[in-house]
């Protein structure tokens, strides 16, 4: 993948350029479990190393469970964490968001 990232320039070091572009990989894996009528595992990762430096590589994961509470109303948990070998001096190394919802199907 082709990869085109435009940064703030005051955030950044002098040294540091504000448009970079790259050819990264993507290697992708994807896991879906259904535990029961009621829950659901689901499950992807991704590894993307830059094709010109493999130690710059970044690493994301996207993990959702949802639960059924009735026929039309749903809880879902979702964690995503990203890790980046060389961010830029702006970015962190390594991020994490945790997401829960209530949500409402209309069909069925």
């Amino acid at each position: 993948m082709q990869e085109n990232e435009f940064l703030d320039n005051e955030s950044l070091l002098v040294s540091e350029t504000t448009n970079t572009y790259f050819i990264r990989g993507s290697i992708v894996s994807s896991f879906g479990w259904i535990i029961n009528n009621a829950v659901q595992i689901n499950n992807v990762f991704y590894f993307q190393p830059n094709s010109n430096d493999f130690e710059d590589y970044r690493i994301l994961n996207d993990f959702i469970l949802t639960s059924k509470l009735s026929d039309k109303i749903y809880f879902t948990l979702s964690l995503t964490t990203r890790y980046d070998s060389k961010p830029p001096s702006s970015l962190k190394v390594f991020d994490s968001v945790l997401n829960m919802g209530v949500g409402y199907t209309f069909s069925k």
